[in-house]
C-alpha cells in the first residue's frame, strides 16, 4: 500500500523533510522532483525518460491519521524549478498552480491520502473456475461467439471478445444476457456451427456457478471521495460566506453519468482547468465577503417619479435614445438624487451631469460632431420599447400619478425583424452609471388599477333593450382637436356598467376605425382623498366600447377621438342589472349576453397584475436583460413598495473602453414590466415610482464581513468588542496607504501580540469547521494554524493573513469534496457528520445547516431521521433537489436543444418553453409534498401547471394561479402524468416530427429500467426512406444486420407516443399508434398503452424510479447486489402504492444510503 500525497511546496528541502514527518502517514511516500532539486540528494536513482529522479522516504507509523480507503486513483506530484512551484496530478485532478506552504501540502495531504484498494482473492473454487475459462469456455466463446461480437464486428451492439473469468461487475448484466441466449438456443445462430449438447451443457454450468459467484462476492467498499457538483460547489460558497454573487459560470458544466446524473462520483473528476478556477473563484468569492472596515462604501442612490405634468420645470431639449424607443415627455417623469439615511458613515455617489460626445443618432441615422450635454436627463432616461401595435388599447398611459402598464407581450427577439426590440409594454430606465459590483435594491412603488375592460368585438355584445341609466352628449367639436371638452354625467347606482360611445357618421359611409381616449373621474368627496379616475385608450370599432364598475355620482367624461366624425352620444348601461324594471325569471338571450359579460368583466377585476424587475444592457437589437428575482404580485390598489434584490455582478454588463464618445455606448438599463401569463386580460399596472440603491448595505461592515471577522470570546480582555482588523481610530483617516497592501506600515496589528494571533486562530479553525462541514482533526487545526503563522512571519497584515488561509481553506479538499472516510473494504455506517452532509447535498443540494450539524455533534441525527427528511423536503431549498433530479432522470436537457420549427408550432414560443420546462418538476414537487404513488407517473387525473402551461394544452379558463404552479383537474385522456408533459416528449423529437425511436429508447432506460443494449458502431447508414410510412422506415431499420435485437425493445414502446406531435401535444388528426410489445401483447392506441402499465407494469415503473433516485441519492451506480436487493425489497410498498416520500424515507434508512 501506498499513501500519496497532493499538494505544492516551495523548493526548500528542510521545510519537505520537516513535513513528511509531519504526516505521519505508514508505507513509503513517492515524490518526483526535476534533477536539480536539492532534495534529489536523498536516495536519488535515475529515471531516464523522465530526465529526473526520484526521492522516496520512509514514513514513520501511523500516529494520529488512520489510513484512508477511497477508490481514488494513486496521485503523483511533480515538483519543478520555478518558484512558485507548478504542481502536476497524475490521477483524477490535473494541473494547477499556487505559492502554497510545506503546511498547506499537509492540509491536502490530509484531504486526499489515499490507498490502492487491493482486488479480493479468489478461493479455490474461483481458482477452478479460472482454470476451466482459460482451457474450454474461453476457446468455446472464441469458436462460437467472437467472430460476429468483436472490437471490429458488434453485431446488435455485442462485443465478447474480451470477456474473461474475473466477471467484474460491469459485465454480469452481459454474461446473464448471453446465458439466456445460449440456454434458449437463439446462440449460436441456426446458420453458424453448432455446438454439440454436452458442451452447451457444460458451457451453462461454468456460467451457472460464476455468476453465483460474482453475485454472492462482497464488493468493496471503501469510501469514497466525491467532488462538489458546480450548483452544489456555488451554493456551499453562498452559503458560506454569505454572498448572492455568482462565481462559478467560469467552471466547465459536470459530466453526465451512464445513469443520466451528474452528481456521480465516477464522473466528478478534476481537470487542470477546474483546479485552476478554484483558485480563482475563492479568490474572488473572499475579494466579494470581506471589505476594508474603515473605508465608508460609496453608494448610489436616485429615484424616479412617474406621473401627468410632475416635473415642474422639464427639460425642453429633445433626447434620442435609438431606434423604436419610445421616451417619456420630459414632463411626465422627475429623477433625482436624494439624501440616503444609513446607520453607518458612507459616501453618496453622485451621477456625472455633463458630457462631450462625437457620436449620436437622429433616427437610424449617426451624427458624427463633438457636442456638450449638460444636466441628469442625459444620464437617465425613461423610455418604452417594444414591438409596435399592442393588439388591444395602448400599451401604455401615463396617468395623473404613474405610468400604466399592459402586460409585456414576449417576442421571439428575431434579427433583422420586427420583433427584435422586445417585448411589447417594455419600460425601462435607461442610465450611463451603475455599480459594478455589490448587492443592489430595486424598489418599485405600485398599485394595481382599478381599470376598465375594453370590450373585444370577437366576443357576442349585448345590445341594451332598456333605456341607458345615464348618458351624456359630446360637442360637435369634440375631437382630436379639443381633447379638453368635458361633460358630466350622473350615475344613478353603484354598479358594472357597459359604455356605448356613438359617432356622428353620415348615412352610407363606411365604418372605420380610429382610436378614442376616455377618461372618467369622480371627484372626491373627502378633503385628503384621491378621486377617482377611470382611463382607458383604443380602437372604437363599435358603440360597445368598455365595461367598467363606477360608483353612484357625478362623473366628469373627457373624450380624445381621433376620427374625422364627432363624438355624438357616450351611454352607461347597466350590465349587473339589465331589466330594473322586469322582476321575471325568465332570462331573453340578451340578458344571457349581459351575463356572460359581467362573469368575464368579474374574472378580469379579480385579477392582478405581476411585477417584474429585469436588468442588463442596452443594445441596438435583441434584450439583454435579466430577471432579478421572481415576479411579485401587485393586488392592492393603494401604493405600496415592491423590493427586489440582487448582486449587480451577476447581469449583463456593458464591455466599453473609457471615455466612449459615442452617445449611446455602455448604456444600462432596468426594466420595469407588467409580466405576461398567457394573454388573459389583467388590470394594469401602476407605476408610480421606481428606486435604485447599490451597493445596497443594511450595516457596515457588511454581514458577510461579520460573519468571517465577529467578535471572538477567547480574548485577553472579554469586554473588548473591537475589531482587531478595523484600523478605524488607530491610523490618521486621511492616509492613503492601502490597508491590503502586506507592506502597509499603518497596520496597527502587531504579529506577536497573543490576543490578535488567538482571535485569528479563532476565525480560522471556525471557519474552516463550517466550511469542511464537521469538526477539524488536530492535525488540520495545526496546519491551518502554521499557515496563518507562515502568511504573518512574511509580513502581511493580520486580516490579509486571515485571508489567504481561508483560501487555503476554500481550496482544499475537504471543502472541494463529499468525503466518506473508510477503514477498509468492509462495509461500515457513515458518521454522523458524513450522514449529514450527505442527506443535506441529496435533498438540498447544498450544505447542512445548523440543526442538522447540531443533531450531528450530539449523535442524534438517526433518532429523529423521518422529521428531518420532512424538514428539509419542507424547505425551499428543497426546489434545487426536485430541479435537478427530475431534469436529470428525465432527461429534460434535450428539451433545451432542440430546435422547433416555429413555422410549424408557434405555439411553443420561447416562453411557453421556459414554464413547460418546470412542468415535471413542479409535478414531482406535488407528488412530495403529497406522498403521491408511484401510478401518478404513469397516469393522473390532474396536472400541476400555471396559467402559461394550462393554456397550452387548452385548459387556461380553468385556472387563475398566474405563474405559480397548482394542482389542476383535467379530465382529458390524452393529459395527466409524465408520459405526456410537453417537455420530455418535444426534447424527443427533431423539432419537426415526432420520434418513435428517441422515445422508445427514453422509456425503457427512464421509466421502466429496462435500457436497450448501445447501439453498435458500424450500423450501415440507411437509404434514403422519405417515401416510406413511419412503420415502414422502422421494419427498414430492422431489417439491417445488427439492428433488430436492440429495436425489439424500443419501438414497441415508442410508437404509442405517435399520438403526441413534436411539440408534445395531443394531435388532433388520428394517427396509428397501435403497438405490439415483445411480450406479445397489442396495444390499440396511447391510451391502451398507459392503462397496460397501470395495470401490469406499475411494480416495474416503481423500481425503476426507486432505482433512479437511490442512484442520485448515493452520488454512485448501483452495484448488481445492490439492484438485486432493491427490486426484492421493494415490494414492500406495494400495498400502500409505492408512494413517493415512502420510498425516499426507505432509501435513506437503508445501507445504500447509510453504508461506505
Amino acid at each position: 500500500m501506498m499513501h500519496t500525497a497532493v499538494g505544492v511546496v516551495n523548493n526548500r528541502s528542510k521545510e519537505y523533510a520537516s513535513l513528511l514527518g509531519s504526516l505521519r502517514l505508514s508505507g513509503k511516500f513517492l515524490v518526483k522532483f526535476s534533477r536539480t532539486d536539492p532534495i534529489c540528494r536523498l536516495r536519488k536513482r535515475r529515471d531516464p525518460k523522465n530526465r529526473s529522479c526520484i526521492a522516496t522516504r520512509p514514513i514513520p507509523p501511523p500516529a494520529l491519521l488512520r489510513p484512508r480507503w477511497t477508490n481514488s486513483p494513486m496521485l503523483l506530484l511533480r515538483f519543478f524549478d520555478s518558484l512558485p512551484t507548478r504542481l502536476w496530478l497524475t490521477g483524477s485532478l490535473g494541473k494547477a498552480r499556487r505559492d502554497i506552504t510545506p503546511a498547506c501540502l499537509a492540509l491536502w495531504c490530509l484531504g486526499f491520502a489515499t490507498v490502492l484498494a487491493q482486488s479480493p482473492r479468489l478461493d479455490q473454487s474461483s481458482e477452478e473456475l479460472s482454470d476451466a475459462f482459460e482451457k474450454r469456455i474461453g476457446p468455446w466463446i472464441g469458436t462460437h461467439c467472437a467472430g460476429c461480437h468483436n472490437e471490429d464486428n458488434r453485431e446488435s451492439g455485442v462485443r465478447v471478445d474480451h470477456l474473461d473469468a474475473s466477471l467484474p461487475e460491469e459485465s454480469l448484466r452481459l454474461w446473464e444476457s448471453i446465458r439466456d441466449q445460449v440456454h434458449d438456443g437463439k446462440m449460436p445462430p441456426e446458420e453458424e456451427p453448432q455446438p454439440t449438447a454436452e458442451e452447451r451443457l457444460e458451457f451453462l454450468r461454468w456460467l451457472d456457478q460464476s455468476l453465483h459467484l460474482a453475485k454472492t462476492r462482497p464488493t468493496p467498499r471503501n469510501g469514497t471521495m466525491r467532488r462538489l457538483t458546480v450548483p452544489q460547489y456555488d451554493r456551499s460558497l453562498r452559503s458560506l460566506l454569505g454572498i448572492d454573487r455568482q462565481l462559478t459560470t467560469t467552471l466547465p458544466p459536470d459530466a453526465v453519468s451512464r445513469d443520466g446524473f451528474t452528481n456521480q462520483a465516477s464522473t466528478l473528476v478534476m481537470n487542470p482547468l477546474q483546479l485552476e478556477a478554484y483558485f480563482k473563484i475563492a479568490e474572488q468569492a473572499l475579494e466579494t465577503a470581506l471589505v476594508d472596515p474603515k473605508r465608508p462604501p460609496k453608494i448610489q442612490f436616485f429615484r424616479m417619479d412617474l406621473g401627468k405634468s410632475i416635473h415642474s420645470n422639464p427639460s425642453s431639449e429633445p433626447l434620442v435614445l435609438g431606434a423604436n424607443n419610445h421616451l417619456l415627455p420630459n414632463a411626465d417623469f422627475i429623477v433625482t438624487e436624494p439624501d440616503l439615511t444609513k446607520p453607518f458613515p458612507f459616501e453618496l455617489f453622485r451621477m456625472q451631469r455633463k458630457f462631450r460626445f462625437i457620436e449620436g443618432y437622429q433616427g437610424n441615422d449617426t451624427v458624427r460632431a463633438w457636442r456638450d450635454f449638460d444636466g441628469i436627463e442625459h444620464s437617465v432616461f425613461a423610455c418604452m420599447r417594444g414591438n409596435e401595435g399592442y393588439p388591444k388599447g395602448r400599451a401604455y398611459e401615463i396617468f395623473p400619478n404613474g405610468l400604466a402598464l399592459r402586460p409585456a407581450i414576449p417576442s421571439p427577439e428575431i434579427f433583422g425583424e420586427s420583433s427584435t426590440y422586445g417585448p411589447q409594454a417594455n419600460f425601462k430606465i435607461s442610465l450611463r452609471e451603475l455599480p459594478e459590483n455589490g448587492k443592489f435594491q430595486v424598489r418599485v412603488t405600485a398599485s394595481r388599477i382599478e381599470d376598465l375592460l375594453l370590450i373585444d368585438p370577437s366576443i357576442p355584445i349585448w345590445t341594451p333593450e332598456a333605456p341607458a341609466a345615464a348618458s351624456a352628449e359630446a360637442p360637435a367639436e369634440n375631437n382630436s382637436a379639443n381633447p379638453s371638452a368635458m361633460r358630466v354625467v350622473s350615475i344613478p347606482e353603484d354598479g358594472v356598467y357597459q359604455i356605448q360611445i356613438t359617432t356622428v357618421q353620415p348615412k352610407d359611409s363606411p365604418a372605420k376605425e380610429h382610436e378614442l381616449k376616455l377618461e372618467l373621474t369622480r371627484p372626491s368627496s373627502e378633503p385628503n382623498q384621491a378621486p377617482k379616475h377611470l382611463q382607458a385608450s383604443g380602437m372604437l370599432k363599435q358603440p360597445a366600447f368598455a365595461v367598467a364598475r363606477m360608483q353612484k355620482g357625478d362623473w366628469q367624461i373627457a373624450l380624445t377621438y381621433g376620427g374625422p366624425d364627432p363624438i355624438d352620444r357616450v351611454e352607461f348601461h347597466r350590465l349587473d342589472k339589465t331589466r330594473p324594471n322586469d322582476d321575471s325569471s325568465d332570462e331573453p338571450a340578451a340578458s344571457t349576453k349581459a351575463t356572460r359579460w359581467l362573469a368575464h368583466f368579474e374574472r378580469f377585476e379579480s385579477r392582478s397584475p405581476k411585477l417584474g424587475v429585469h436588468i442588463g444592457l442596452r443594445r441596438d437589437c435583441g434584450s439583454t436583460l435579466s430577471q432579478v428575482g421572481a415576479s411579485q404580485l401587485v393586488a392592492s390598489k393603494v401604493p405600496e413598495v415592491y423590493i427586489f434584490e440582487g448582486d449587480i455582478a451577476n447581469f449583463p454588463t456593458p464591455d466599453v473602453e473609457a471615455n466612449n464618445v459615442n452617445y449611446l455606448a455602455g448604456i444600462r438599463e432596468i426594466g420595469v414590466r407588467h409580466e405576461y401569463t398567457d394573454g388573459r386580460e389583467t388590470p394594469r399596472l401602476l407605476i408610480h415610482r421606481v428606486e435604485f440603491e447599490g451597493p445596497f448595505y443594511d450595516t457596515w461592515p457588511p454581514e458577510s464581513h461579520r460573519r468571517i471577522f465577529s467578535d471572538w470570546t477567547d480574548r485577553t480582555d472579554p469586554t473588548d468588542r473591537t475589531d482587531p482588523t478595523d484600523r478605524t481610530d488607530r491610523t490618521d483617516p486621511t492616509d492613503p496607504t492601502d490597508p491590503t497592501d502586506p507592506t502597509d506600515p499603518t497596520d496597527p496589528t502587531d504579529p506577536t501580540d497573543p490576543t490578535d494571533r488567538k482571535y485569528a486562530r479563532g476565525i480560522v479553525e471556525r471557519f474552516a469547521t463550517n466550511a469542511f462541514r464537521r469538526p477539524l482533526s488536530s492535525i488540520e487545526k495545526s496546519q491551518l494554524e502554521a499557515i496563518l503563522e507562515t502568511e504573518l512571519r512574511s509580513g502581511r497584515s493580520l486580516a490579509k493573513s486571515i485571508q489567504e488561509t481561508l483560501l487555503v481553506v476554500l481550496t482544499s479538499p475537504q471543502f472541494l469534496y463529499i468525503t466518506e472516510t473508510s477503514q477498509g473494504p468492509q462495509a461500515e455506517p457513515l458518521d454522523e457528520w458524513e450522514f449529514a452532509s450527505k442527506l443535506s447535498y441529496f435533498l438540498w443540494n447544498a450544505p447542512p445547516d445548523a440543526e442538522l450539524l447540531g443533531l450531528a455533534r450530539e449523535g442524534q441525527l438517526r433518532k429523529g431521521l423521518d422529521h428531518q427528511i420532512d424538514r428539509l423536503l419542507a424547505d425551499r431549498r428543497s426546489e434545487s433537489f426536485a430541479d435537478s433530479f427530475v431534469s436529470e432522470w428525465l432527461s429534460l436537457d434535450k428539451f433545451d436543444v432542440v430546435e422547433i420549427d416555429a413555422k410549424r408550432y408557434p405555439h411553443l414560443t420561447r416562453d411557453a418553453r421556459k414554464h413547460l420546462r418546470r412542468e415535471p418538476i413542479e409535478f414531482f414537487r406535488h407528488m412530495l409534498k403529497t406522498n403521491a404513488p408511484a401510478i401518478d407517473l404513469i397516469q393522473s387525473d390532474y396536472l400541476v401547471a400555471n396559467e402559461v402551461v394550462a393554456s397550452y394544452y387548452g385548459l387556461g379558463d380553468q385556472t387563475e394561479s398566474g405563474f405559480e404552479f397548482t394542482p389542476l383537474v383535467h379530465r382529458r385522456p390524452s393529459l395527466g402524468g409524465v408520459l405526456t408533459q410537453a417537455a420530455p416528449l418535444a426534447g424527443l423529437s427533431d423539432g419537426r416530427e415526432a420520434n418513435p425511436v428517441k422515445r422508445g429508447a427514453w422509456f425503457a432506460r427512464r421509466i421502466i429500467a429496462e435500457p436497450p443494449e448501445d447501439p453498435p458502431p458500424n450500423v450501415p447508414k440507411l437509404e434514403d426512406l422519405t417515401e416510406l410510412t413511419l412503420r415502414e422506415k422502422l421494419q427498414r431499420h430492422r431489417d439491417v444486420r445488427g439492428c433488430a435485437q436492440c429495436h425489439s425493445g424500443i419501438d414497441p414502446w415508442g410508437l404509442p407516443f405517435e399520438q403526441y406531435d413534436a411539440s408534445g401535444r395531443g394531435r388532433a388528426d388520428r394517427v396509428d399508434s397501435a403497438t405490439k410489445l415483445a411480450n406479445g401483447k397489442e396495444l390499440e392506441d396511447f391510451h391502451a398503452f398507459r392503462t397496460y402499465l397501470a395495470q401490469e407494469r406499475v411494480d416495474q415503473v416503481a423500481f425503476s424510479f426507486a432505482k433512479h433516485l437511490a442512484i442520485y441519492a448515493c452520488g454512485r451506480g448501483l452495484t448488481y447486489n445492490e439492484t438485486l436487493w432493491l427490486r426484492e425489497n421493494l415490494g414492500q410498498h406495494k400495498e400502500s402504492g409505492y408512494r413517493t416520500v415512502d420510498i425516499l424515507r426507505w432509501i435513506i434508512h437503508s445501507d445504500l444510503f447509510d453504508k461506505k
